[in-house]
């Protein structure tokens, strides 16, 4: 995930994988979704989020595929 912190936008590299779609889902801190989407994917994948209109602060990015699920923070400036 990267740029961290973001002022215009995030991106996230989705690896390979035997799943066919991800769910992306970032939350602030207090929990409120910010961003939900299903990803179809085929192989690697990068996927940007704008960010530009987002309040500043710390948020949480949940990416789940299958049986597995992964968090990172991430702060907009």
């Amino acid at each position: 995930m990267y740029p961290n912190p973001a002022n215009e936008f995030i991106s996230l590299q989705l690896s390979k994988g035997s799943e066919n779609q991800s769910a992306v889902i970032i939350t602030d801190v207090m929990g409120s979704v910010q961003y939900k989407t299903i990803i179809q994917k085929e192989g690697a994948k990068e996927v940007i989020i704008p960010v530009k209109d987002w309040n500043s602060g710390i948020y949480l990015c949940t990416v789940i595929t299958g049986e597995s699920k992964t968090t990172g923070k991430f702060i907009v400036e």
